[in-house]
């Protein structure tokens, strides 16, 4: 059996390699749109570094939705 050794593991928490704010806002958007409205700005920044299981409940809580996180 052959063993490998890892020498290294990169994790990106802040965006440097991978831009997933971009992909974040974008799915954003498309939430609040197909519900007939537009993501706010102040939304935007409010929901920004958050783990998506305390983002989503604050985008739905500010619109009024009645979807849960799971939905």
């Amino acid at each position: 059996m052959n063993s490998i050794t890892i020498q290294a593991v990169a994790f990106d928490l802040d965006g440097l390699m991978f831009n997933t704010e971009e992909l974040y806002e974008i799915v954003g958007r498309r939430i609040v749109e197909r519900r007939g409205r537009s993501l706010d700005s102040e939304l935007v920044t409010q929901m920004m570094g958050r783990q998506a299981n305390v983002a989503v409940p604050i985008m739905l809580e500010w619109y009024g939705f009645t979807d849960t996180v799971e939905d």
